[in-house]
């Protein structure tokens, strides 16, 4: 196998450990702070109606704190990304990949604009400082 070839296999994993990092830190967030705030989980994951009426009896604190979990999870993950590759295109990659997967979610289930907007604020703001946090440059 060639240099090329590692350098390549090894960004491409940094970017499936950062993703797999950036959802581990969500499911762990959005499981542990509703617990903060009293309230109890949804029983009924998987019907949507359930889940929309669950999300409109939420208090604004809540919402706004799952909205942010996104901006942290970036961090972490394009963190992780690019401690692996070394690279700053890794943490761009695990950005957008993971900006893309959050706007999927958003899209699946009735959110407040002002949800959507934060919540993919904070995915890039996110992404843009973990990877900066980890690289010299950017780009």
């Amino acid at each position: 196998m060639q240099k090329s070839d590692c350098k390549m296999y090894r960004n491409l994993l940094s970017i499936i450990i950062g993703l797999f990092s950036a959802f581990l830190i969500v499911l762990l967030l959005e499981s542990l702070l509703p617990l903060l705030f009293g309230i109890q989980s949804l029983k009924e994951a998987g019907d949507p109606k359930a889940i929309e009426q669950y999300l409109i009896t939420l208090p604004l604190g809540l919402l706004i704190l799952l909205a942010l979990t996104y901006g942290i999870a970036a961090f972490i993950g394009t963190y992780v990304s690019v401690l692996i590759s070394n690279t700053p295109k890794s943490g761009l990659s695990t950005t957008a990949i993971f900006l893309i997967v959050v706007i999927v979610n958003f899209l699946s289930f009735h959110h407040p604009l002002w949800m959507v907007m934060l919540g993919s604020l904070g995915t890039l703001i996110g992404g843009f400082a973990g990877t900066k946090t980890r690289s010299k440059t950017i780009l």
